[in-house]
């Protein structure tokens, strides 16, 4: 295969790609934003489940907020995902578990405690690592 077809070839899988995650992104942002302004609601602004209008006004604004933070966050987007990455999937996968395990089973032998508290120190220092990383890469 010639250069040209391997980058037009590898553009196209790339355009897929980027395609699939916009539709990810498209049905994954309501499952997101609707908790987010229940507990923005209920739990900072400390709105009564009877005002609608107030309600829909303050989720169109919040809804906007978040709009205008991805238009201007559009060419940082690689950025952007490591962070969010970095925060919340390495301590879903090493930290959480680990955790839970350690507190869940006390009588467990010692060999498994050293393991989890391990596995907790490790997820620690690797989503701080790399979260400081991506914060300081969006940020300079």
């Amino acid at each position: 295969m010639a250069p040209k077809e391997m980058y037009s070839r590898a553009h196209t899988d790339m355009a897929g790609v980027e395609c699939m995650y916009a539709v990810a992104v498209f049905f994954t942002v309501p499952l997101c934003f609707f908790p987010l302004a229940q507990i923005v609601e209920t739990s900072i602004l400390k709105l009564k489940p009877g005002g609608f209008l107030f309600h829909y006004i303050g989720r169109s604004a919040l809804l906007l907020a978040l709009g205008l933070l991805a238009v201007c966050s559009s060419r940082q987007l690689t950025n952007f995902v490591a962070v969010a990455s970095a925060f919340s999937s390495l301590p879903i996968t090493y930290i959480y578990p680990a955790l839970f395990h350690y507190l869940l089973v006390p009588t467990s032998s010692r060999w498994l405690q050293t393991l989890d508290l391990t596995l907790i120190g490790l997820g620690t220092v690797c989503t701080l690592s790399i979260g400081t990383q991506a914060v300081w890469d969006l940020l300079f």
